[in-house]
């Protein structure tokens, strides 16, 4: 049994770690990962015992808010790349200051592991080295997970977050909801406290 990693971060790793079957060494666990990042420095080259990055369903990065069937947002309905690299900079506070509504920004990240958060600070860094981002940027202490609207912290109409695209399609525009008694959990939708936004990329 092997603990599923979370994260793009956590993934590369565990790839990395080249965990086998005990019974078989030559039966690894992991053949591959999922990541929302390219290849970092610190990764190792495309050779034996390296890892390969292969483009697969490339992905975007956009921004999110609170949707309106939840109690809408104070944003704009569009943001450029500068404004939102601002706003991650903690230069622009006030929605007012981008065509919003005279509140408070509250600019939040998912955790350190997130390779959604590492492109997107990436991305408004220029796109070769990461934005550090300002004091009011929070990531809940490190605890806000990766693409996903439900946390109680984002339900809040001040609310900015990066959000993968693909995910909040698959999320937003899913399958009907089961009719059967015999269906258990969630439905997908009840990811959509968050709406995306075109950034202007």
């Amino acid at each position: 049994a092997i603990t599923r990693p979370d994260g793009p971060s956590a993934g590369i790793a565990a790839l990395r770690a080249g965990i086998t079957d005990p019974s078989d060494p030559r039966d690894f666990c992991i053949d591959y990962a999922g990541s929302s990042r390219g290849p970092t420095a610190g990764d190792p080259p495309c050779s034996a015992g390296g890892i390969c990055f292969i483009p697969l369903a490339s992905d975007a990065v956009t921004w999110a808010a609170r949707d309106a069937a939840n109690g809408g947002t104070d944003a704009p309905a569009s943001l450029t790349v500068a404004q939102l690299r601002d706003i991650y900079l903690c230069k622009i506070t006030n929605w007012a200051a981008v065509g919003g509504r005279k509140a408070q920004i509250k600019a939040f990240l998912p955790r350190t592991s997130s390779g959604t958060r590492q492109f997107w600070l990436t991305a408004l860094g220029g796109g070769a080295s990461p934005l550090k981002p300002g004091s009011c940027v929070s990531d809940v202490g490190n605890a806000l997970p990766d693409n996903q609207g439900v946390s109680s912290v984002l339900d809040s109409a001040e609310t900015i977050i990066p959000y993968s695209v693909a995910v909040y399609i698959a999320q937003a525009y899913h399958d009907a909801r089961c009719a059967k008694s015999s269906c258990t959990g969630s439905p997908a939708v009840s990811y959509t406290h968050l709406r995306a936004h075109e950034t202007g990329r």
